[in-house]
C-alpha cells in the first residue's frame, strides 16, 4: 500500500477542488502568440494567475517560451522570483518609495504613471531597471497626460538606455467589441509615441480584448510591441462579438459533493431567508461548497450545476459552506444519483464561468478570481 503523508490525507478530505488543465494552458498560450505575432506575449498572472494559481502557471508559460509576466504588487513578484520564474516581471500597480530596493533586489520593471515617480527612481535608484511609463490615454486610472509623459521619458532617458524603457497604456472599453473609444484611445497613444520611439524599446496597449478586435495595436513598433493576455489565456474572452473568435478552452474546472440528499414536502422553503419555496414534493441535494469557497451568492436560485451529465438549479440562498439544488419530483430523480457524487460549479463542459458570471450579475474575471484558498488546486497536463 502506497504511503500517504498526513497532508495527503488531509487533501483527501477536502471535497471542494480546483482542477486547472495546464495542457489547456499550453494551447491557449499558442494560440494567442500565433494570434498576437508579430507582438509577443506578456501573460498576466496577477491575482494567483487569476485563481489558477500564480507559480505553476507562470512556470508552465516559461516552458512554453514567455518571458514577459505581468503581476498587480511586489509580493506577487517576489513569490515568481523565488520560485525560480527568470523572465521579466512588470508590476503593475504604483510603486511607493519604500518599495525600491525590492525591486532592484529582485530585478523588477516598474511602473511609472507619473512625473514624479520617474523623477524618485532617476534620484534614488543605485540600478539600471526596467521602467514602463505609463500614459493615461483615457482610462481616468493610473498614469501621466501627454506632455508629463515625453518629460518623463526624457528624464528616465538620462539614466536608462532606451531598451529599458516602455511606453503603455491601458484601454477603457476593449470589452465592447467595436468600440470607438478603443481608436480613439489608440490615436491618443501614437501621437505621444511618434514624440519618443527613438527613446524607448517597448510599447503595449493591448489587452485580451484589444487582441481580439484591434490588430492595428499589434504593429506599432514591429518587434517590439507586447500583448498583456489575462482572461485570454485561461479561456475566457472579455465579451462576444470581437471580430476574431478565439480559439481557446477553459482552464479551470471548480468541482464539489454531494454531502446530503432529503425530500421535503411541497411549500417547504429552502435556506435563509426563506427564498424558495418548493412548488410540490421535491428532492434536495445540499452541495460542500459556498460563498466562502467563491461560489458567488448572487447565484442564489438562478445559477445551475452539473451532476451527472444533467444541469440541476441553485435553489434558496447559497451559504458560507453549502449549496442547494433542485433534483425534481421524486418519481423523476435520476436514481444514480448518491451522496458523495461530483457536482460541477463551473468548467469547460458547462456551464462555465462567463455562463456563472451572468447568473451572478459579475464578469468572468471575478468568478476565476474569487476561488479561495481552501479550494485545493489539481494540476494536469493533459
Amino acid at each position: 500500500m502506497a504511503h500517504v503523508t498526513p497532508s495527503q490525507a488531509i487533501e483527501q478530505l477536502t471535497p471542494t477542488i480546483a482542477e486547472v488543465n495546464l495542457g489547456a494552458l499550453r494551447a491557449n498560450a499558442r494560440w494567442i502568440r500565433q494570434q498576437a505575432a508579430p507582438a509577443h506575449l506578456l501573460a498576466v498572472v496577477k491575482a494567483n494567475a487569476y485563481g489558477h494559481g500564480a507559480i505553476p502557471v507562470a512556470r508552465t508559460l516559461e516552458e512554453e517560451g514567455v518571458s514577459y509576466f505581468g503581476v498587480a504588487t511586489v509580493p506577487e513578484a517576489i513569490e515568481l522570483r523565488e520560485a525560480g520564474i527568470t523572465g521579466r516581471i512588470l508590476v503593475m500597480e504604483a510603486p511607493l518609495p519604500e518599495y525600491l530596493p525590492a525591486y532592484e533586489r529582485y530585478g523588477l520593471d516598474v511602473n511609472v504613471p507619473s512625473l514624479e515617480i520617474a523623477r524618485w527612481i532617476t534620484e534614488h535608484s543605485t540600478k539600471e531597471l526596467h521602467v514602463h511609463v505609463k500614459l493615461d490615454t483615457g482610462l481616468g486610472r493610473l498614469g501621466m497626460p501627454p506632455k508629463e509623459a515625453v518629460e518623463a521619458i526624457a528624464a528616465l532617458r538620462q539614466y536608462v538606455p532606451p531598451e529599458h524603457i516602455a511606453l503603455w497604456t491601458h484601454l477603457a472599453t476593449a470589452d465592447e467589441p467595436g468600440s470607438p473609444f478603443v481608436r480613439e484611445q489608440v490615436k491618443r497613444f501614437r501621437s505621444v509615441y511618434e514624440h519618443v520611439k527613438d527613446a524607448v524599446g517597448l510599447v503595449h496597449v493591448a489587452p485580451s480584448g484589444g487582441l481580439l478586435d484591434f490588430p492595428d495595436v499589434l504593429h506599432l513598433a514591429p518587434g517590439r510591441t507586447l500583448v498583456r493576455a489575462g482572461l485570454l489565456l485561461y479561456g475566457y474572452a472579455p465579451a462576444i462579438g470581437y471580430s476574431v473568435q478565439p480559439d481557446v478552452v477553459p482552464v479551470m474546472r471548480v468541482e464539489t459533493r454531494i454531502i446530503q440528499i432529503k425530500t421535503v414536502e411541497a411549500r417547504t422553503t429552502v435556506s435563509y431567508g426563506r427564498t424558495w419555496v418548493a412548488p410540490d414534493e421535491a428532492v434536495i441535494a445540499v452541495l460542500a461548497a459556498g460563498y466562502a469557497d467563491g461560489y458567488p451568492r448572487h447565484a442564489s436560485n438562478r445559477a445551475y450545476v452539473r451532476i451527472r451529465s444533467k444541469r440541476y438549479p441553485v435553489v434558496g440562498m447559497v451559504c458560507m459552506d453549502m449549496t442547494m439544488v433542485h433534483l425534481g419530483h421524486p418519481r423523476d430523480v435520476d436514481p444514480d444519483i448518491r451522496v458523495g457524487d461530483k457536482a460541477l460549479l463551473f468548467g469547460p463542459e458547462g456551464p462555465d464561468a462567463a455562463e456563472l458570471a451572468q447568473w451572478s450579475d459579475t464578469i468572468s474575471y471575478e468568478i476565476l478570481c474569487r476561488v479561495s484558498p481552501r479550494v485545493r488546486r489539481v494540476y494536469r497536463d493533459a
